[in-house]
C-alpha cells in the first residue's frame, strides 16, 4: 500500500461503473464525445461481459471518480497479451495527489498482466514526456506514407503541390490481394497465431469484433498472396468519402511486411478501378524501403503535399501522430487503440 491507497480506491471497472466513467468523459474530456454520448458504442469498445476495460481511481471520502485509464486488448492471451492504452484522465483537482495518472498507468500494467502497453495519439508536449521519463517506456512518431492517384485530374481532398509518383521495380515479384469478405474465410486461409511473438499479437477475436463486426465503419480485409498463392500477410483498409471525392486509409497489417514490396501492381488497380486520390498509411515500425517499393512516398517536415488526418470534422493539414511503447520493439498501426473510431456522438444500435 502507498499514498495513492489511502486516498483512492485503485480498480478495474465493472458494468455498474459504466455511466460513471461517461460522465466523467462528458465532464473532463469532451461533452460531445462519443464514449461520453452513445453507450453503446462505449460498450461495443470496452465492455466484454460484466468486465469493462477501464482502470479507475475513486476519491475513498467522497466516493467521487478521480481520474480514468481506458484500455484495448489485443488478444484474450493471456501469456500474450499486449494493450493499447486509451482515453488517460485525472480531474483538475487541487486536492487529488499529484502524478495520479502515471499511478494509473503503473496499476493498469499489474492488473491486466500485459507483456505490452502501447499508446497510438499522445500529446508530445503533455504525455510523452511524461511517459519517458517517469515510466522509461519508448517513443516516436508514426512515418505517414502516402501513394497519389497519378491519372487523377484534381484532388479534392489533398493539397498536391508536388505530384510524386513512384517507378515500379522490375525486378521485384509480384503479389495478389485476396479479399476476405469474413473472419472464417480468412481464418482458413492466414494463421494469425504465426504471428504470436509480434507485438502486439493480434487474435482472431480482436480482428473479428475490431473490423468485421464493427457498428459503424465498414472495413475491407485483404490477405497478401504470394506466387504460390501462400497467404502472407493481412492488410485492412477503409474507404472515405468527402468533398465528392475518395481515397483508401490502410488501417491495419498483420504479418510479413516484407511482403508489402509486392503490391505495387495491385495498388495501382486499386487506384484506377475505384478512383481513389490516394492511399494512405500511417504507421510505426515497418521499413520505409518495403512501402517504398509499394508506390508509397514519406511525408516528411519536407513536403509540400498536404495529406489529410482528419475527417470528422475535416481539417486539410498534416497531422503527426506519436506513439510510446513499454517495449521497444512493437509494430503499430492507424487502426491501433482508438485512432480509428468516430470522434462525435452518433447513433450505434
Amino acid at each position: 500500500m502507498n499514498k495513492f491507497d489511502e486516498k483512492y480506491i485503485i480498480r478495474l471497472a465493472n458494468e455498474d461503473d459504466i455511466e460513471k466513467i461517461m460522465s466523467f468523459i462528458a465532464t473532463e474530456w469532451k461533452a460531445d464525445h462519443i464514449f461520453a454520448r452513445n453507450r453503446g458504442y462505449f460498450c461495443y469498445e470496452h465492455q466484454f461481459a460484466d468486465k469493462v476495460n477501464y482502470i479507475l481511481a475513486i476519491d475513498k471520502e467522497t466516493s467521487s471518480l478521480e481520474g480514468i485509464l481506458g484500455f484495448i486488448e489485443a488478444s484474450r492471451s493471456e501469456s500474450r497479451k499486449d494493450i493499447w492504452g486509451v482515453m488517460w484522465k485525472v480531474r483538475d483537482n487541487k486536492e487529488n495527489i499529484p502524478f495520479l495518472g502515471i499511478e494509473l498507468m503503473k496499476r493498469l500494467m499489474v492488473e491486466s498482466k500485459c507483456r505490452a502497453e502501447i499508446g497510438v495519439g499522445a500529446n508530445p508536449k503533455t504525455s510523452i514526456p511524461i511517459l519517458k521519463v517517469m515510466l522509461g517506456f519508448h517513443i516516436g512518431k508514426m512515418n505517414h506514407f502516402y501513394r497519389l492517384n497519378e491519372k487523377a485530374e484534381e484532388y479534392r481532398i489533398a493539397v498536391v503541390k508536388n505530384k510524386v509518383i513512384l517507378p515500379a521495380n522490375p525486378s521485384l515479384i509480384q503479389y495478389r490481394l485476396k479479399e476476405l469478405a469474413s473472419i472464417d474465410e480468412l481464418m482458413a486461409n492466414y494463421d494469425l497465431e504465426s504471428n504470436k511473438e509480434a507485438i502486439p499479437y493480434k487474435d482472431g477475436d480482436y480482428v473479428n469484433r475490431r473490423y468485421y463486426q464493427h457498428p459503424i465503419y465498414n472495413y475491407s480485409v485483404w490477405g497478401i498472396q504470394d506466387e504460390r498463392q501462400t497467404m502472407r500477410a493481412i492488410l485492412i483498409g477503409r474507404e472515405i468519402h468527402f468533398n465528392g471525392s475518395k481515397i483508401l486509409r490502410i488501417i491495419d497489417y498483420i504479418g510479413d511486411c516484407l511482403a508489402l514490396s509486392g503490391l505495387y501492381e495491385e495498388f495501382s488497380i486499386l487506384l484506377s478501378s475505384r478512383g481513389y486520390e490516394y492511399i494512405d498509411f500511417y504507421c510505426y515500425g515497418i521499413e520505409e524501403q518495403s512501402l517504398s517499393n509499394a508506390g508509397f512516398v514519406l511525408r516528411d517536415e519536407s513536403d509540400e503535399n498536404v495529406i489529410p488526418n482528419y475527417f470528422e470534422p475535416f481539417v486539410q493539414q498534416n497531422i503527426d501522430i506519436w506513439v510510446n511503447s513499454s517495449v521497444s520493439n512493437v509494430t503499430i498501426c492507424k487502426g491501433d487503440g482508438d485512432q480509428d473510431r468516430p470522434s462525435l456522438a452518433i447513433e450505434v444500435n
